[in-house]
């Protein structure tokens, strides 16, 4: 079974007067199919913390384990390497590559670490047909709607059956109706292969959904209700 271990981490900015405190002593523990949701004001820290879980970020103390791996001591090529194969990130701008097909978009994750397979297409056209764009495949983002692009993006966070899945605002560009269905999407996906879902809203509605819910605020992580 995965786990995802937070223990103290912080995260201080340096400023000309003093350091400037983002992340104070945050812990967390998720494991295999468990869904949390993060929610708090703007500027908060809300993505500094996922950024820090991803690895693309250091804390100022503490740690982060996914699976008992540290990706802060981790040299680039092998952080690199944790980050394609172990965690999905889902942003609120989709960041397609526009000059690529939809199905090219979902296997970029497979084609940075070497060639793409016979495999790695077949997944690829599973996990599209999944999200409701079997039919979409050969067509460029230019082509889609705002949640048509969102579902090609959750199919690219999937194609290495991450550990982790990372979503920061992922609905924020959406209607009502179509940010529902993604969010549909994103916890049946992670209900099917196991994987653990940080997700980061303003939208308590969307928070509600989750397993457990965290209010992010002074730059502390305490359990909300919404």
């Amino acid at each position: 079974m995965a786990e995802l271990v937070l223990e103290g981490v912080t995260k201080n900015y340096p400023t000309r007067a003093e350091p400037l405190t983002v992340l104070r002593g945050i812990d967390l523990r998720l494991r295999s199919g468990e869904r949390v949701a993060v929610i708090g004001p703007s500027g908060s820290g809300k993505s500094t913390l996922l950024n820090i879980i991803g690895g693309m970020d250091v804390p100022s103390s503490g740690h982060v384990l996914l699976n008992g791996e540290d990706p802060a001591r981790l040299p680039p090529d092998a952080l690199a390497r944790f980050r394609g194969r172990r965690i999905g990130f889902v942003f609120q701008d989709h960041h397609l590559l526009p000059q690529c097909s939809v199905l090219e978009n979902v296997l970029i994750p497979v084609l940075a670490e070497g060639r793409v397979g016979e495999e790695d297409v077949r997944q690829g056209r599973e996990l599209l047909e999944r999200v409701g764009l079997a039919s979409r495949t050969g067509h460029l983002p230019s082509e889609l709607s705002g949640g048509e692009r969102q579902r090609t993006a959750i199919a690219r966070a999937l194609i290495r059956r991450p550990l982790l899945i990372l979503a920061d605002e992922p609905t924020g560009n959406l209607d009502a109706g179509t940010a529902e269905h993604v969010r549909e999407l994103l916890f049946r996906a992670t209900e099917e292969f196991g994987t653990m879902l940080i997700l980061v809203t303003h939208n308590e509605r969307l928070a509600a959904a989750a397993e457990r819910v965290f209010r992010l605020e002074d730059g502390r992580l305490q359990p909300a209700a919404v």
